[in-house]
């Protein structure tokens, strides 16, 4: 995500929202046939500490999404028009705290920092830390006012996935490894798939050079 990979200083997250804990690790049986997975690698366990795994899964006007990485630090996920972020896109990170979790929604803008938003669009948040793991789940509606700040979710998008540090004080670094970034644009509604993505040096020369 361009703000996270340019900036050498650091923001602070605002006040969070209410979370539940979530009773069991998430499993990735029905990635491409009930849920569009992203994995890094592609074989990731959401049940493993040490990959990344965003699932996406739909429910009448509503989508369920998972994400799951270590728990250092936040995970994030930000949906885009084309590969190198700039054009406004749509972020959510799922942030570890002291026994506890946050997600977050965002909106990025080239070289700004992220424009966190006070009102959040999200429902049903829940979260688990254990075994070295972060883990997030919410829903959203697939379309939402303009107003929100939040993409439609049943048009293609290229998908990001990145991790960062968090300091003591909660304020957010850049993150840790050039983000994840699948091959072509997809439709997390359909059809269903079970993807990867590229960290091709010719992505990262464009990324970090914005």
């Amino acid at each position: 995500m361009l703000p996270l990979t340019t900036m050498s200083a650091h923001w602070t997250i605002p006040t969070s929202l209410p979370v539940s804990s979530i009773s069991q690790p998430f499993n990735s049986s029905d990635c491409g046939d009930r849920k569009f997975c992203v994995r890094n690698p592609t074989h990731c366990d959401p049940k493993s500490n040490n990959c990344f795994f965003l699932s996406f899964k739909q429910d009448n006007d509503s989508v369920w999404i998972e994400m799951s990485g270590p728990s250092e630090g936040y995970i994030a996920f930000a949906l885009s028009h084309d590969q190198w972020m700039g054009g406004g896109d749509d972020a959510y990170l799922c942030i570890s705290k002291v026994h506890r979790a946050d997600i977050r929604t965002a909106f990025l803008v080239g070289r700004s920092y992220p424009e966190f938003d006070s009102k959040s669009a999200l429902e049903n948040i829940s979260w688990r830390l254990a075994d070295g793991l972060i883990q997030c789940s919410f829903r959203r509606r697939i379309h939402l006012p303009a107003s929100t700040g939040r993409y439609n979710l049943d048009v293609n998008y290229y998908i990001f996935l990145a991790d960062g540090e968090i300091s003591t004080g909660g304020a957010i670094y850049k993150h840790h490894q050039q983000p994840l970034i699948t091959n072509g644009k997809h439709n997390i509604l359909g059809p269903l798939k079970d993807i990867g993505g590229s960290r091709s040096p010719f992505l990262i020369k464009i990324h970090g050079a914005l």
